[in-house]
């Protein structure tokens, strides 16, 4: 008994979920158009941040002052391209002083190890 009683209600609600979906079909309305070539336009919007995957930051080998940039932001550039200069004005500085000192160094050698040594140099 119970166990018709279960079907019959299961029967129902198949036949009332049956009957319900058959009331609110609607037919698909219809248009006729003709058919034209031509550019199809899609535009997208989005917000968010940008990843810049190619970014670096700079970094010279000394600290000095930037004497000339030679790229702008945004510019496309290559390996070995010089972006930018240092003010080297005290660095060649150094090394004229420093190429003076090796002389005088090499100069002092010569006359230590050999006593009659003769300036070569002028």
């Amino acid at each position: 008994m119970k166990k018709q009683l279960i079907t019959m209600v299961a029967i129902c609600l198949a036949t009332a979920s049956l009957t319900g979906c058959g009331n609110q079909s609607q037919t698909p309305s219809q248009e006729i158009v003709e058919v034209q070539r031509g550019n199809l336009i899609i535009t997208a919007t989005a917000t968010g941040n940008l990843d810049m995957p190619h970014q670096a930051e700079l970094r010279f080998g000394t600290v000095g002052t930037i004497k000339e940039i030679n790229v702008s932001e945004g510019d496309k550039v290559t390996e070995g391209q010089v972006l930018a200069k240092l003010d080297d004005a005290s660095l060649q500085l150094a090394v004229k002083i420093a190429e003076t000192d090796l002389k005088i160094a090499e100069e002092t050698l010569m006359q230590t190890i050999y006593p009659q040594y003769t300036n070569i140099y002028g």
